[in-house]
């Protein structure tokens, strides 16, 4: 009889010793799931869909176009602003050929100036003498002062015209943004992927009208994806950054996978519930917390088990190494 005790107990030590083991040296949930990149796109612009270029659960590039919005109001606007601002240019060039000619008007009219004012000074001269009359003398006074006179508005002809340059000149940068926006905003008539992924939760149909902010679809990533496992704050006490984790998806039964221990929230999950507890008041229950920790795949390819965002998963921590090691 106590060699069939014996026996019993050895194969008991045998079977679940290495549970035993593991058990020591590791924290493990079913409280975790996949989580990853879910990438809302909305309409920047309102617009009727005039193309749906992908499939539900179809496989995208970041970058690649899903649909398209009519470009025909827009197009008009760009052409809008492209006009108006081919006009102020021609404006501005304008101005500039008006400068130019007030100002050679100017050139002209300063070697007039020059030589009423020389003559003016010698009749001067030949006046005090007697050899010209008083008629003569005022003519030539009144020409010199016509001429400076004349010389002065031109002068302020030129600094109107020039104030109009700079006003033309001004105008330029306005335009120029006013076409950029019109192209920007033609340019969210195409809607493309903001990450590598699949469409999912697609809520549009050609023909549909969507106003600016409108969801159509969703991009769900597969390229970044990790675990997300909710441990009892009694399991995270030895827990740390970097540990060896092990884990397996409900998915792909006996396929074990591989990661590490990326971070602790700061916070146990309850505390980020819509309704947080509030125990200051009423009757207190305690209740053990679970705080997320986020476990890093490692595995490099797992494109035979591809893993998605929101499948659960087993997780083992190693918080102790094998003293044997």
């Amino acid at each position: 009889m106590p060699l069939v005790i014996l026996a019993l107990a050895l194969v008991a030590a045998a079977i679940g010793g290495p549970h035993l083991l593991f058990a020591l040296r590791h924290e493990s949930t079913d409280d975790a799931q996949l989580d990853g990149h879910l990438s809302p796109v909305l309409a920047r612009v309102s617009g009727e869909v005039v193309a749906l270029l992908v499939a539900d659960n179809e496989r995208v590039t970041a970058g690649q176009a899903l649909l398209r919005l009519d470009t025909r109001d827009h197009d008009v606007r760009m052409a809008a602003a492209e006009a108006a601002l081919a006009q102020a240019r021609a404006q501005l060039a304008s101005e500039r050929t008006l400068v130019a000619v007030v100002e050679a008007n100017i050139d002209a009219d300063a070697v007039t100036l020059a030589n009423l004012k020389d003559d003016f000074v010698r009749d001067s001269e030949m006046f005090k003498t007697g050899v010209i009359s008083d008629r003569d003398f005022r003519k030539s006074k009144a020409d010199a002062e016509n001429a400076s006179a004349k010389h002065t508005a031109l002068l302020r002809q030129l600094d109107a015209a020039r104030a109009r340059v700079t006003l033309a000149e001004a105008a330029i940068p306005v335009r120029e943004a006013d076409l950029a926006a019109a192209r920007l905003q033609r340019s969210y008539t195409d809607i493309v992927a903001p990450i590598a992924g699949r469409v999912s939760r697609r809520s549009v149909e050609p023909g549909q009208f969507v106003q600016a902010g409108t969801p159509l679809l969703t991009i769900t990533g597969d390229e970044d994806v990790w675990v997300t496992a909710n441990f009892k704050e009694t399991q995270t006490g030895k827990m740390r950054p970097g540990q060896t984790v092990t884990f397996e998806v409900d998915a792909y039964p006996g396929v074990e996978f591989h990661g590490h221990v990326d971070s602790l929230s700061g916070a146990t999950g309850a505390k980020f519930a819509l309704l947080p507890p509030d125990n200051a008041t009423g009757n207190f229950v305690k209740v053990t917390q679970r705080v997320p920790v986020k476990v890093v795949i490692d595995d490099a390819d797992n494109t035979a088990h591809p893993l998605r965002p929101g499948l659960s998963a087993d997780v083992s921590v190693l918080v102790k190494q094998d003293p044997r090691r």
